[in-house]
């Protein structure tokens, strides 16, 4: 209830996160070996959800491939949708996505007869590679990770910011951290270094940002932040004048 009435759309439960300290405390993706608990988990967010959606996103599996039972015992809970990240927990990131393995799964749910949405998540890198993933294994759709670190023109079709002017990446970077601010931050819902983790990804490849990106490291408040890309195009106006 709480979280309809702050004004959200859905609930989105997280069961796929890797990270070890998230895992050890049986959150994340180790729900995957506690179904039990996961479809509690589920339950009691839609007897509190009030009638907005609640959808998992998980992986196709913990140590080594196995969704079958898992996918199926999600199902029972009857979630909106699941997004299926295409590696197991112990793969991290560090191999490649297996969408075959999600297609699989599409295929798996659709045989239940479950209304459920099938999403599918890992090393799409562009709109274009979206679409050719929805074309060839089913999914009803994608959900973008990394590829939008820096870089969220991707919704209007550019795989990467080469072609956006410099003022217009610092004008997004202001505006990314004022909404961190005035969202999460103020509110004292996540510290200031969550959002600093996003300045080298924006910042990556610009020529001469080399001091820009330490002096953003360094930063301790948004304030910083804004008083650092003010005097950086300050100084660039500067230097085209003379």
């Amino acid at each position: 209830m709480i979280v309809r009435d702050l004004g959200f759309d859905g609930i989105d439960i997280n069961m796929g996160c890797p990270k070890v300290n998230v895992t050890n405390q049986g959150s994340g993706a180790s729900l995957i070996l506690q179904p039990d608990l996961a479809l509690e988990i589920v339950a009691a967010c839609k007897r509190g959800a009030m009638g907005i959606p609640v959808t998992v996103k998980t992986r196709i599996g913990f140590h080594h491939i196995e969704y079958k039972d898992w996918i199926l015992r999600l199902i029972d809970s009857e979630p909106e949708v699941i997004t299926i990240h295409g590696r197991t927990r112990d793969e991290m990131s560090k191999y490649s996505a297996h969408w075959d393995v999600i297609g699989d799964i599409v295929t798996l749910v659709k045989s239940t007869g479950s209304p459920a949405l099938i999403l599918g998540n890992g090393d799409v890198t562009s709109l274009v590679d979206a679409q050719q993933k929805v074309d060839m294994y089913g999914v009803d759709g994608v959900m973008l990770g990394r590829a939008l670190l820096g870089n969220p023109w991707l919704f209007q079709g550019y795989p990467d910011t080469s072609h956006v002017p410099l003022r217009a990446k610092l004008k997004v970077v202001r505006r990314h951290t004022q909404l961190f601010q005035e969202l999460l931050l103020d509110p004292g819902l996540i510290g200031f270094s969550r959002m600093k983790k996003f300045y080298g990804s924006y910042l990556k490849g610009m020529p001469n940002a080399g001091q820009l990106r330490d002096h953003m490291a360094r930063a301790q408040i948004p304030q910083d932040v804004f008083t650092i890309i003010d005097e950086f195009l300050e100084q660039l106006e500067h230097t085209r004048n003379t």
